[in-house]
């Protein structure tokens, strides 16, 4: 630690004692410095918040903690504290909002200080009041232009809830490869493949190949975890489903390479996507797998490694109680409807049903890229990349 950061350390803590002492002057003089010595992440920040609301600061402190999420969009406590402040200002759907993204976070910690116990349960307790049916001027314009009657209005009913505040925006943030300009986009519509019609069409031939491999012990037996090291596509590092079977996937291509055997059991699954043609198998390393969630079982927000692909799902067996989110935006699969979206976006799942839900998973190009621009990231993608 060179001698900035020390000293930055130094006088933090000497801040720490303000605060707890209930001097926000001091306090917040000492995280300022702090800040200025270059002391990172987001804890400064929400430490500073506490003392400007010491000060009776709140347009400061709500900056503050904006900050801090700004810094780490994912760090619960951060999400915690701002649902905890915006509630105490009487503006509980602009809490829900970080509250729902916080809550899911905050379960996934092993370990919780006490502290994240109690803004967990004081959250909850949040989340559990029914929600006032406020209206808004975005809901009259909403009803006099008929949005939602076109696929198209989705992202503009999307844009109002917004800015009524009913929903916090959410931004691709891949964990390895940001395309830049690409648009920030949680799901795509169907209809905008050419593709998707015919593939749904093939959805009990799917389902029958799948359930035969369920069928057969050997078969099934070569579902595997799909968290197989700290490394895999985006999932945190301490996942609880590293290695776990809770979440498996039994691929037909793996990060680029065809199973054969897997392929064999199921050939008119391959057929199928091998079929959409020129969007299919996206640079680097594509992947084409059964995916299985076993019952309670819950994948942990998380995001993708680039922007450059979507993922696609095609649902084949779907229990009750099976949910998905991306961003702001949570479906429920329907069996043989595909949903079609930017895993470089937060995103997560669950099932809390008593039997498995499996989907057939695969990747595609964005749309928004063209064949020249394909071809080079598919070269700077090459192996050692």
């Amino acid at each position: 630690m060179d001698s900035n950061l020390q000293k930055a350390r130094q006088i933090a803590g000497q801040g720490m004692q303000a605060l707890n002492a209930r001097n926000g002057q001091a306090a917040e003089a000492a995280f300022h410095q702090a800040i200025e010595l270059g002391w990172p992440g987001a804890d400064i920040w929400i430490v500073l918040s506490h003392a400007r609301s010491l000060n009776k600061d709140m347009a400061g402190s709500e900056q503050a903690l904006a900050e801090a999420i700004r810094r780490e969009p994912e760090n619960p406590r951060a999400l915690l504290y701002m649902g905890m402040f915006l509630d105490s200002c009487g503006q509980s759907l602009r809490a829900r909002s970080f509250f729902e993204q916080a809550v899911p976070l905050a379960e996934a910690i092993g370990n919780k200080s006490p502290e994240i116990a109690d803004l967990l349960v004081r959250a909850r307790q949040a989340l559990s009041r029914p929600v006032q049916n406020v209206r808004h001027p975005v809901d009259d314009f909403i009803d006099v232009h008929k949005l939602g009657s076109e696929p198209e209005d989705e992202l503009l009913i999307e844009s109002l809830q917004i800015l009524a505040e009913r929903k916090r925006p959410y931004y691709s943030q891949p964990s390895r490869f940001l395309y830049a300009g690409l648009p920030n986009r949680q799901f795509f519509h169907r209809d905008e493949f050419p593709w998707t019609a015919a593939l749904e069409a093939e959805t009990d031939t799917i389902r029958a190949e799948l359930e035969a491999v369920l069928a057969e012990a050997r078969q099934a037996a070569r579902f595997s975890p799909y968290v197989e090291d700290r490394n895999q596509k985006g999932a945190p590092g301490d996942s609880p489903l590293l290695n776990s079977t809770d979440w498996s996937a039994f691929y037909l291509v793996k990060q680029g390479e065809r199973i054969a055997e897997n392929i064999a059991a199921c050939p008119k699954t391959m057929a199928a996507i091998d079929a959409i043609g020129a969007d299919a198998f996206p640079s680097p390393r594509p992947s084409v797998l059964f995916s299985q969630l076993k019952p309670g079982t819950r994948i942990p927000p998380h995001v993708g490694m680039f922007n450059t692909r979507l993922v696609c799902h095609l649902p084949l067996i779907i229990p009750e109680k099976c949910g998905f989110r991306v961003g702001n935006d949570t479906r429920e699969w329907k069996p043989g409807k595909m949903f079609i979206f930017d895993d470089s976006i937060n995103h997560e799942a669950w099932n809390e049903s008593a039997e498995s839900r499996f989907v057939l998973i695969f990747e595609i190009w964005r749309p928004e890229l063209s064949a020249r621009q394909r071809v080079l990231l598919t070269k700077l993608f090459a192996p050692g990349f």
